[in-house]
């Protein structure tokens, strides 16, 4: 459950390990909480990825909330160290099977963290 919108928090991120640009290997995926009194803490940890990849490379996605607005965007725009672009990628990770999930929470904030494995 989200709880009311929070100026500046993004909806969601999903960052994916792929092979060779293509095949997923692996994911995770952290969905804002801004309820976190509705979570369960989990221990930290199980961010080891495996199998290791030659080249290496990350895809992160962020999702932002329909209501962040383009002067919003524009702002942020000036801050970020590398340019952002919209993308069209598939996240639903299909390919890969439910590797287990995470909540954490500090103050009135949480992320619920979902892992997906080949």
């Amino acid at each position: 459950m989200r709880g009311p919108r929070q100026e500046g928090v993004p909806e969601k991120v999903d960052i994916t390990l792929p092979r060779d640009f293509t095949e997923e290997v692996c994911a995770v995926q952290y969905t804002v909480n801004t309820a976190s009194g509705d979570l369960t803490m989990s221990r930290d940890g199980g961010v080891m990825w495996r199998p290791k990849v030659a080249n290496p490379y990350l895809r992160i996605v962020l999702f932002h909330t329909d209501d962040y607005t383009f002067p919003e965007r524009a702002a942020m725009s000036s801050k970020l160290k590398i340019n952002w672009s919209p993308t069209s990628d598939d996240t639903s990770h299909a390919t890969l099977k439910s590797a287990g999930n995470r909540d954490y929470a500090s103050n009135a904030f949480g992320m619920q963290r979902k892992d997906f494995a080949s």
